[in-house]
């Protein structure tokens, strides 16, 4: 105790960084000695150890055949693993926080799934924009039962940003679940969703997109369905799932103005009114 507080905790006295470390072990033990072990081994001529039966080896332990109790390790091995294909179908957000001197941004999406990125086109000056654009993530590898995959997909996770020429300003961050697929017969009967984009707690927009989860072991392969058309090397969202649109146009009437006061000590001769409707 004395070292320690003449070399530890008296910086005065110290040169060096000491760091005492400790390392706690728990086991399992029974409270109650008499009681079967949960686990027990026995070791035969070659040293191996084999699994014995719980009344067995009670009576065996008692009677002083077998050494002391082994207690058990507790892990999760995933022994099977299988190669998936992520189809990303991204069409559009809209309410988008703007990074411009302009009152707009230049977004893209990024998705991220598995280990894997891919971007969105980047479309310029808007805060709604329209990506129309299927992205393909391929030999994703994921270890467990596909069933299970099925019932608890993993998170696909949407990062957006605002392209500058130096720099990229992030936008937001949304979460999705991907609908799992192991035979592709199910294909082409997901939706497009909103999915909420947040930035430190705030609310940064939405985004409408959809994403399917194909299981594309070597078996599997053929019932996976065609790709979606491409324009201008990219990959547009397949008609099955596409929103149905309808041109509108918006009429608006302007009068004028009045009673406007300086702006920056200047008197204003020549106003004019910007009208921003969909980004």
């Amino acid at each position: 105790k004395q070292w320690y507080q003449r070399r530890v905790r008296d910086p005065r006295k110290r040169k060096t960084d000491v760091v005492r470390r400790r390392l706690w072990l728990r086991k399992m033990v029974t409270t109650n000695p008499d009681n079967e072990p949960v686990f027990t081994f026995k070791k035969d001529e070659m040293g191996s150890k084999d699994n014995l039966d719980a009344s067995t080896a009670g009576d065996q332990q008692k009677s002083g055949q077998i050494p002391a109790t082994y207690s058990p390790r507790m892990y999760i091995t995933y022994r099977e693993v299988h190669t998936y294909q992520l189809r990303a179908y991204m069409y559009q957000a809209r309410d988008l926080f703007s990074e411009d001197a302009s009152g707009l941004s230049d977004p893209y999406a990024r998705v991220i799934f598995g280990g894997q990125s891919k971007s969105t086109k980047i479309i310029p000056e808007t805060l709604c924009p329209t990506w129309d654009q299927t992205i393909i993530l391929e030999r994703l590898e994921l270890y467990g039962d596909p069933e299970k995959v099925m019932k608890h997909p993993p998170t696909v996770m949407i990062e957006l940003f605002d392209y500058d020429p130096v720099g990229h300003d992030f936008l937001g961050r949304a979460m999705a679940r991907p609908d799992v697929i192991t035979f592709g017969i199910d294909s082409m009967k997901c939706k497009l969703n909103w999915y909420p984009v947040t930035r430190g707690g705030e609310d940064g927009g939405e985004i409408l997109a959809a994403f399917e989860l194909y299981l594309a072991d070597e078996e599997y392969e053929s019932t996976l369905p065609s790709l979606p058309s491409l324009v201008d090397d990219v990959y547009q969202v397949p008609n099955a799932i596409r929103p149905v649109m309808q041109l509108t146009r918006i009429e608006v009437l302007t009068w004028g103005v009045r009673n406007m006061k300086k702006f920056q000590l200047a008197a204003i001769n020549c106003p004019s009114v910007e009208i921003e409707c969909g980004g």
